[in-house]
C-alpha cells in the first residue's frame, strides 16, 4: 500500500494518511472487525467480528507487508497466534481506506 502511510491500529480500527489523486493527504480509517472473521483460529477476509474471539491485536509493518497480528481462539477455545496481510484487501481508493475482497487470499 504505497499510497498510504503513518499506519496506526486503535483496537480494530486501522488509521492511515492516504494520498488522493490531487496529491493531498487525507486521514482515513476503517474498522477491520467489519471485514475479517475468525475461522477456527485464522483470519478470514470478507466476513466480520474476529475481535469477539481474539486478543492482543497489533500491526506488523515491513517494506513488503502490512500485517494484522494477534491471538485468535481455535475450535477448542484456545488462543493461537494468527496474522493476515492487510495489503491484500485493504486499499487506498481516492484518498480513503477501503476493503476490496480478493478471490485468492493468502491468510495465515
Amino acid at each position: 500500500m504505497i499510497s498510504a502511510s503513518c499506519f496506526k491500529l486503535d483496537y480494530t480500527t486501522l488509521r492511515a494518511l492516504c494520498i488522493a489523486s490531487n496529491g493531498k493527504l487525507y486521514l482515513s480509517s476503517i474498522d477491520l472487525n467489519e471485514h475479517y472473521a475468525n475461522v477456527r483460529g485464522s483470519f478470514e477476509s470478507g466476513n466480520r467480528h474476529f475481535a469477539y474471539t481474539g486478543r492482543n491485536f497489533r500491526l506488523n509493518i515491513s517494506p513488503t507487508a502490512l500485517k494484522l497480528v494477534g491471538e485468535l481462539q481455535d475450535g477448542d477455545h484456545i488462543y493461537r497466534p494468527a496474522e493476515v496481510d492487510l495489503a491484500i484487501c485493504i486499499v487506498n481508493q481516492r484518498g480513503r481506506l477501503a476493503f476490496v475482497k480478493q478471490w485468492v487470499d493468502h491468510l495465515t
